[in-house]
């Protein structure tokens, strides 16, 4: 056995402590420190991988057993790696208008910016833009596809209701006959038809032989007059209607033995008189304001013509809203009198119906 091995080693050949070799290290870098944070890598972590690879090689020196010295493939690598770099800054930059931070000018590598940063940054906001493009598409084809559900719903439920005409007209079933109706119904359960209410009402005037467009309601097949309990008339216009049926035969208007449709006679009467009539009557029933205009026009257009039902509505409806403003005038200023004088003549008036007259 040799004893120098077995002798302990003196200072000089003792490797430092770690406190003593940080001094070291400190007092050597002094002389090589670099103010700015360059690197010589064109990567965004270059001065980290360089810190660690300098880091790397003191240990190696300090601790020849562990081979951390990088290989002919890493390089290669890494030279790829940088000539890409030095690509996209010249695609990016190519007046080279940014001066690189390097001691090597050559390469044009600028370590401390990230060329994939914005990328990145870009990336993630298509893919958010197409998140919500994509919620935007599904909830119009949602909506699109719950329309369809919908209309779809309604046909099937048309389609399989047998009473329906669209189940009729899928299956191809014959109409059916309408249902039997009584021979003698009371007056309280008449039902006539639109047409026919529209006919018995006349504008709220009585039929005469004049309105040769509507006695065909009242007439069948044979030319007979309907009874009450087929045209659903009341007693009163049940006479006017025989009246003018026969007024209109004997001035030979209206036919015996057959029935005229509906668009062979006109009333015999003013074209002019009659478009009034038919106006004022719509603009009383439903405030039209194309019939009120229309009739405005006639009124300065001819004025020969009757346009007494039309004044008489105009004057009420404007005396109305002349009240309807006073009243609300003497409600604002806390004068109810009106409104009192209202109610007590209609409990007067309601009270007079039932207290016997007394004579003097």
């Amino acid at each position: 056995m040799d004893v120098r091995s077995l002798q302990q080693p003196s200072k000089e050949d003792r490797s430092p402590s770690f406190e003593q070799q940080f001094l070291n290290d400190k007092l050597l870098g002094q002389n090589t420190l670099q103010f700015t944070k360059v690197s010589e890598k064109g990567t965004a972590d270059a001065l980290f991988a360089e810190c660690l690879e300098s880091i790397r090689h003191r240990r190696f020196k300090l601790d020849p057993d562990v081979d951390n010295r990088s290989s002919e493939a890493v390089e290669k690598l890494t030279q790829e790696e940088r000539a890409i770099a030095e690509k996209i800054f010249q695609r990016v930059d190519p007046e080279r208008k940014i001066a690189p931070r390097l001691e090597s000018r050559g390469c044009y590598i600028d370590p401390l910016w990230d060329p994939f940063k914005r990328v990145e940054e870009l990336q993630q906001q298509v893919a958010q833009d197409l998140t919500e493009y994509a919620k935007l598409v599904g909830a119009a084809e949602a909506r699109r596809q719950r329309l369809l559900v919908r209309a779809s719903l309604r046909r099937q439920y048309r389609m399989h209701d047998p009473l329906s005409e669209g189940h009729r007209r899928f299956f191809g079933a014959q109409r059916a006959d309408p249902f039997p109706t009584p021979h003698r119904v009371h007056e309280r359960f008449w039902d006539p038809s639109p047409d026919v209410r529209v006919a018995l009402k006349n504008n709220n005037v009585p039929i005469s032989w004049r309105d040769l467009h509507i006695l065909h309601h009242f007439v069948g097949e044979n030319g007979l007059i309907l009874p009450r309990r087929t045209t659903h008339a009341s007693r009163y216009q049940q006479r006017c209607i025989f009246k003018a049926i026969c007024m209109a035969r004997r001035m030979a208007l209206f036919p015996y033995d057959w029935k005229p449709t509906q668009g062979e006679l006109m009333p015999v009467m003013d074209p002019l008189q009659y478009l009034v009539d038919e106006l004022t009557s719509r603009y009383k029933a439903t405030g039209d304001l194309r019939a009120d205009a229309m009739l405005c026009v006639m009124l300065s257009k001819y004025p020969k013509l009757n346009y007494f039902r039309y004044l008489q509505y105009k004057a009420q409806t404007q005396k109305s809203e002349v009240e309807a403003m006073q009243q609300q005038e003497e409600e604002d200023r806390g004068d109810f009198s009106r409104l009192l004088r209202k109610y007590k003549r209609a409990t007067t008036d309601q009270d007079s119906r039932y207290r016997p007259t007394t004579s003097a």
